[in-house]
């Protein structure tokens, strides 16, 4: 757990919204700590958990402080969960819930299911590792404030206004294809219906 740090939840201009999973919660290693009811979002670049009664509580962990992950299967009366096996915290770590941990790994419980459709979109990431293609002037830094000319996403809406963004732009670009593909077609048969008359 000492390798969260708090933020506030906005996706940085080269991040997207991978998945997003109500009704996780946290352990560090095997301890149940007080973040037990929270939705957990996969970025391109992070792993976020904001608690579902308190918006203000939240909290991320860069992909790249991933080792490796692993599933548990849910048993009598426990949830599946994923094990997220971490490196050690850095020194220069930013303010979180948990300055120092004796665990190097954390576990997300999926209290309303999820973990199957997580666990392989979080196995994607980690093997894409689009998060390396970020440009280094873009590095997340957690507690700054606004900075003029950035557009950001805020929360979840602002979540889904950028995918919504995304889809009309590829709505776009085949609506702008189609013109040229019928023309392409036209020509060629038109090209044909000559050399048919000669």
């Amino acid at each position: 757990m000492d390798r969260f740090v708090w933020t506030s939840g906005l996706l940085e201009i080269h991040e997207a919204l991978v998945i997003q999973q109500r009704g996780v919660r946290i352990y560090d290693g095997e301890e149940k700590i007080k973040f037990d009811a929270g939705t957990l979002l996969l970025s391109t670049h992070r792993l976020i958990w904001r608690d579902q009664r308190n918006h203000e509580c939240c909290m991320a962990i860069p992909l790249s402080q991933i080792v490796f992950i692993e599933e548990q299967a849910a048993g009598i009366g426990k949830s599946a969960k994923i094990v997220v096996h971490l490196h050690p915290a850095p020194p220069n770590k930013e303010l979180g819930p948990l300055q120092s941990s004796k665990n190097s790994y954390i576990k997300l419980s999926f209290k309303e299911h999820g973990q199957i459709e997580f666990y392989r979109r979080l196995s994607e990431e980690m093997t894409q590792r689009r998060w390396e293609n970020m440009p280094v002037s873009q590095s997340f830094q957690t507690n700054r404030g606004p900075q003029p000319g950035r557009i950001r996403a805020v929360g979840i809406v602002g979540i889904e206004r950028k995918l919504e963004e995304k889809r009309k732009e590829t709505e776009l670009k085949s609506c702008t294809d189609m013109p040229r593909d019928m023309i392409t077609n036209l020509g060629s048969r038109w090209l044909r219906n000559i050399k048919v008359e000669k």
